[in-house]
This record gives C-alpha cells, structure tokens and sequence, in this order.
C-alpha cells in the first residue's frame, strides 16, 4: 500500500516541477505560445489564460502533494506503531515499580 502512494508522490513532485519550469518568467516559458504580445484575438493560447491555467494546476498539485504526504506519514506511524513516552510514563504511574528495602 505504501509503495503505491510512493510512485504516486514521486509522479507529484515530477509534475509540480514540470508544471513549474512551464510558468511564464519574464519573457520565457509556455505563455510565449499565444504569439507575442497578444494583439490579435485569435490566439489558441493566450499569456493570461496559460498563466492562469498552470498557477491553478501547480496548486493542485500541491494541494495533492501535501495531501498524499499526509498519508505517507499516517501509513508509516501505523506499520511502525511503537508506545508513546506519554503512554509509557501513564503505565508507569498506575504500576509503580516494586520498592526494594533500603539496608541501613
């Protein structure tokens, strides 16, 4: 099951860096697509819609990432479930361990 969502986060963090790399950065990027500086109407993908398209896909994604990354973690507590201090010091409390008489 963990293996699963491991190829998963692996395939996340390789699309929020694609989807990343792709954002428009001064002049550079896939909003260049559109043809320029806009001018004509019939662009098929103009700057502000490729822009607005891959802020919200690389939001996505790291809404995913965070998400599948709070599963990861739940999943590896489970199979590695070990007693908390706070627990063993609540058993310690209601078994006190045996008083061994002090020789004087």
């Amino acid at each position: 099951m963990q293996l699963i969502f491991l190829v998963i986060q692996i395939i996340l963090a390789l699309a929020i860096i694609g989807s990343v790399l792709l954002q428009k950065n001064g002049g550079d990027g896939l909003g260049n697509l559109g043809g320029g500086s806009g001018i004509s109407g019939n662009n098929i993908v103009s700057g502000r819609a490729t822009a607005s398209f891959l802020s919200k896909a690389t939001a996505i994604l790291m809404t995913l990432f965070m998400i599948n990354s709070l599963v990861l973690g739940n999943l590896a507590v489970r199979e590695h479930h070990q007693e908390s201090v706070v627990e063993k010091a609540a058993e310690a409390i209601k078994n006190p361990a045996p008083q061994v008489p002090v020789s004087e």
